[in-house]
């Protein structure tokens, strides 16, 4: 008598151990291995590990001013600029040129940045960057050599002026450039441009 009811206990037991068995199974990430006659049971954890999990954007661009030349090339003179204004925005200057050009852009988790050039006919390129160290990027848009980002130290990039960057660097005369349309060059070490109305401009001795 006392070995059936040992018999009628192990079996319930065994009943109830293989409806925990389908509940876990059904109800979560763990799945269960092992011999339950033989009263082995393991557990394991399929989770997926945390360095697999999806990361935040990396950041390889802030706010400010960073000069942009061909990583091949050995003391460049720097007279290319992107200006990141913040919020996903910003501009390149050529200093040289005179000219630039508005962009947004969007860091993304997979180590690349979107930029989109232009307003009326924009154009999309993904830059795919290869290192960043103390701020210094280095990466390649498509179809295209590798190029380096260098954080320009000390300049704002909501006052930055890159022809009057280049001139100072070369020890020339800065421009000027009205929003009217016309320009004049001046001496920085002897003159200050001081506004005085949306028509006035003052070249003040220094």
């Amino acid at each position: 008598m006392r070995r059936k009811m040992v018999k009628s206990a192990i079996s319930i037991a065994l009943v109830a151990i293989a409806g925990l068995f389908l509940v876990e199974g059904c109800g979560s990430d763990n799945v269960v291995n092992g011999n339950a006659s033989a009263g082995e049971v393991t557990v394991v954890d399929e989770k997926v590990p945390m360095d697999a999990q999806p990361q935040d954007a990396m950041e390889y661009f802030t706010k400010g001013v960073y000069a942009s030349y061909a990583a091949e090339l050995e003391n460049p003179e720097k007279t290319y600029f992107y200006v990141f204004e913040g919020d996903g925005q910003g501009h390149v200057e050529d200093g040289d040129a005179g000219t630039g050009q508005y962009f947004v852009y969007e860091q993304k988790e997979d180590g690349t940045v979107e930029f989109t050039f232009g307003n009326d006919d924009p154009i999309t390129d993904i830059l795919t960057v290869s290192s960043y160290e103390n701020g210094l990027v280095t990466g390649a848009f498509e179809d295209t050599i590798d190029v380096i980002f260098e954080p320009v130290e000390g300049e704002d990039p909501d006052t930055f002026d890159a022809v009057n960057y280049v001139h100072a660097q070369r020890g020339e005369d800065f421009t000027y450039t009205s929003a009217n349309g016309w320009s004049v060059r001046y001496n920085p070490e002897k003159f200050e441009v001081n506004t005085g109305g949306p028509n006035v401009v003052y070249l003040t001795s220094t």
